[in-house]
């Protein structure tokens, strides 16, 4: 995570620098990268406007009591949602993002939607997510109360809506206003300290732009006091306290507070591992590096890597030290194919670290190893030289004279330069006297120069290297870790001291970094040492009220989060714990396994902060997608599937979809779809359903029969005749009783009218009053399950509508069946071929 992402206002991408790169924008899926855009933004920007937003504007926060509600009781309206929505999931469905024609069909379906059930939460949400992603702002303003009404509990939701409200102020002035008079009024008592946490932040954060630090330090406290784990409020502080000149003690405390917010960022434990090597800390230093290392894997930065071998060598651990190179040198040839020759650049560690084993070699008199690293550092600086950036010699000149062998190559570049007064010169000067055995003359050279450059601090002190003169020799080498604290010279210094009777007393830390590190120790090791790949941070749980299902029949799973760790978490796109969370289904049909199949992708973006151990649960539906248009086509099969559920999902080096180590997975196996119909007596069963009083169970009935009417195969023979006569029986009585339904009820028929000609010859009545229909949600429904044909006429008489909407759908669906367009500028046959998740699915 860089810095400039860390600095805004809300941050809007805080992925764990240690998760492998997210899967969903190579294969596009749609919700996936709606939701993890769905955040605002919060840089404060100070616009010519009105200064203040009138009170009766702000957001209602409902009270935190409510829950969210229950399933919604199955009726006919909630029956033709579902419908709705698998049609709206279908209109999305390709390999690529959505054309525009697409989105505005799903948006119309998912419209008519809400219209039937705007109570149900999961499909306000969807419909928001959708309007996110065709940047209709209007529709999440007019809707995100709404939803908060519905689902309080969702203080991500909340934040989002308060965050809309305030930035309808311009001026910077008027936005701390209205967040300082939320914070107050009566409203904010019913928002969770969480979301207040944020709002706080943001407030002090505009306060400091405002230049009022007074009240920027005390919305600050309030944000921290509120919710540690907010992110935003610690990195807050810490820049504060930075631009503020604070101690090393007070910005320790404050890198402290930011790690205790996010473990898992590498940059706060490398920021926490400079300041404890700055202060001689070389062994807890040595720590967090690692912990960097581990975070960042296979893109642990060069400056970590180094700084951990250097704290290892100025603790006195050298074999340490040397093990660490070794590990590194063999993780860097193992990377390589077998069948792949190894070239001598891809044989050596970095040059900081060759040149530290080839000083730790010569501490323990080991030369002959000592001569090999000298020649892979000039045999790897050759190889740079014939790169198209290659260094100065002066950089083979200074490695030459600091390991006193071939000195001659110095003294070429020496006696080549015109400037022998320059500080680079002087330094190769001295040390070349030096290794001559000519103290006097290289004391007069680099005496004078070693307050300004830690060479020569480093020549004064192997020149006073003898028995009489330790004191000068102690001297030198804290002068030289002083002036090159976390650099190379710096750590052989301090690994020369620590070899010595008095150690590193000389550089011992200061008493207020122990106070510092005396409140990290406390701390639980998730924080100091943030492993989730061996203790897991996070669990998921599926459940699902039977393992048996009818045909029509809502499916619903509950998915379980919890917060595993020791710690108050953040979550969310913003924070330490993900929320992005995929359903695999595994369906076999009538006992053969089915093709590949769209996945549920489920957002659980729903809290900002889950304390330790903290869970919660959130209701989804299975059958509102791809899973769900083919139980839905298939009323005489049995399906059964499997859910693979994965938090955090990318995909490896196979492909396949695993999570990440803060992720985590679960099973919830053997589902079944029974069949509605098979025999005879299951029709005679339907056909009578027909008149049955309870409004549920007769649209089940004409919806069955109407699909497996229309699209069955009768045989010859006298069975054949048996089986024609119930079918005209079928057709008769749904003919009948569809004039007699209400115009939900006559746009459920259609919906399940299919089968092309067959359908037409036995229900071509309905399906004409449908293509004539003045009622939107019948006609919407006939053009989106009877249209294919972009030159049908009845897209054309339907763009002549009085209705609006009829012709916003008609138009759209038209251009959606045109022919596709060759893309001359792309290769198809790198376009990624995974599904996107349909709408329906989203939770």
């Amino acid at each position: 995570m860089n810095q400039s992402t860390r600095d805004r206002l809300i941050p809007t991408h805080m992925l764990n620098p240690n998760r492998p790169a997210p899967w969903w924008p190579t294969v596009g899926w749609l919700w996936v990268c709606a939701v993890l855009a769905c955040l605002p933004v919060g840089s404060v920007v100070a616009q010519p406007a009105a200064d203040a937003m009138p009170q009766d504007d702000m957001p209602q926060a409902p009270a935190l009591s409510q829950t969210a509600p229950a399933m919604a009781v199955v009726s006919p309206r909630s029956m033709l949602r579902d419908q709705l929505m698998m049609l709206s999931s279908s209109a999305l469905a390709g390999d690529k993002d959505p054309r525009p024609d697409q989105t505005r069909r799903a948006a119309i379906l998912l419209d008519m939607a809400v219209d039937l059930t705007p109570n149900d939460p999961t499909l306000l949400r969807a419909r928001i997510d959708l309007a996110r992603i065709m940047d209709d702002q209007a529709y999440i303003d007019n809707n995100l109360q709404h939803y908060c009404n519905l689902v309080p509990e969702d203080d991500a939701a909340q934040l989002d809506l308060v965050m809309r409200h305030i930035k309808q102020v311009q001026t910077l002035d008027g936005r701390l206003a209205a967040v300082q008079r939320f914070m107050d009024s009566k409203e904010a008592a019913n928002l969770s300290p969480a979301l207040r946490s944020r709002l706080a932040s943001f407030g002090a954060e505009a306060a400091r732009e405002f230049g009022d630090n007074t009240r920027a330090a005390s919305l600050l406290s309030t944000a921290v006091t509120l919710d540690p784990a907010n992110i935003h409020a610690a990195q807050l502080r810490l820049n504060m306290l930075r631009d503020n000149k604070a101690s090393d003690e007070q910005v320790g405390l404050g890198i402290a507070g930011l790690m205790r917010a996010d473990p898992l960022d590498p940059l706060t434990h490398e920021a926490m591992g400079e300041l404890l090597m700055v202060n001689h800390y070389y062994d807890e230093a040595g720590d967090q590096y690692d912990t960097v290392i581990r975070l960042q894997g296979a893109d642990a930065d060069l400056t970590a890597l180094t700084r951990h071998a250097y704290c290892l060598a100025a603790a006195g651990l050298k074999s340490d030290a040397l093990t660490f190179i070794q590990q590194l040198e063999d993780a860097t040839i193992n990377a390589e194919p077998a069948d792949k020759p190894l070239s001598p650049q891809k044989l050596k560690v970095p040059l900081e670290l060759e040149m530290l084993r080839a000083a730790i070699y010569e501490s323990m008199g080991d030369t002959a190893k000592a001569d090999g690293s000298f020649g892979r550092m000039m045999q790897g600086w050759q190889d740079a030289q014939a790169s198209q950036q290659p260094p100065a010699e002066s950089a083979a000149a200074w490695l030459c004279v600091l390991f006193n062998r071939n000195t001659a190559r110095a003294r070429k570049w020496l006696d080549g330069q015109t400037d022998k007064s320059s500080l680079e010169a002087q330094r190769i000067a001295g040390w070349l006297a030096l290794r001559a055995g000519k103290p006097d003359e290289a004391l007069a050279i680099v005496q004078s120069l070693a307050d300004l450059d830690p060479a020569c601090s480093y020549a004064t002190a192997l020149i006073s290297q003898q028995p009489n003169n330790p004191t000068q020799y102690r001297a030198a080498l804290v002068n030289t870790v002083k002036r090159d604290v976390t650099g190379y010279l710096g750590a052989v210094s301090a690994m020369a001291l620590a070899s010595m009777p008095q150690g590193r007393d000389d550089i011992k830390p200061t008493a207020a970094l122990d106070r510092l590190l005396r409140v990290i120790r406390y701390w639980p090791s998730q924080v100091v040492n943030p492993q989730p790949s061996q203790n897991a941070w996070t669990q998921v749980s599926l459940d699902a009220p039977s393992d048996s299902y009818k045909y029509l029949e809502p499916n619903t799973m509950t998915l379980t989060y919890r917060n595993a760790s020791r710690l108050p978490l953040s979550i969310g796109p913003d924070g330490v714990l993900p929320t992005r969370a995929v359903a695999l289904l595994i369906v076999r049909k009538n006992g053969l396994a089915v093709g590949e199949i769209q996945p549920v992708v489920i957002d659980l973006d729903r809290r900002l902060t889950l304390a330790a151990q903290e869970s919660f649960s959130i209701p989804f539906r299975v059958d509102r997608g791809a899973l769900g248009l083919l139980t839905t086509l298939s009323p005489d099969a049995t399906i059964d599937y499997s859910v693979h559920l994965i938090l955090d999902p990318v995909l490896d080096a196979t492909g396949r979809m695993v999570s990440t180590s803060i992720g985590a997975s679960t099973w919830r196996s053997n589902i079944q779809r029974v069949p509605a119909v098979r025999t005879p007596t299951d029709m005679q069963m339907l056909i009578a359903g027909f008149e049955d009083p309870d409004p549920v169970q007769k649209l089940q009935a004409l919806g069955t029969m109407s699909l497996f009417a229309a699209g069955m195969q009768v045989p010859e023979g006298p069975d054949g005749q048996s089986i024609r006569a119930t079918l005209d029986q079928a057709r008769d009585g749904v003919n009948r009783v569809y004039p007699k339904l209400d115009p939900v009820g006559r746009a459920w028929v259609v919906r399940f009218i299919t089968g092309g000609d067959q359908a037409r010859n036995m229900f071509g009545p309905i399906l004409e009053d449908a293509r004539r229909s003045t009622d939107r949600l019948i006609r919407v429904v006939y053009l989106a399950t009877q249209v294919t044909d972009a030159q049908s006429p009845d897209l054309d008489a339907a763009q002549r509508s009085d209705d609006a909407v009829v012709v916003a759908f008609a138009n759209a669906l038209r251009e959606s069946l045109k022919p596709p367009q060759p893309d001359a500028t792309s290769d198809s046959s790198n376009t990624p071929t995974t599904p996107r998740s349909p709408t329906a699915g989203q939770s």
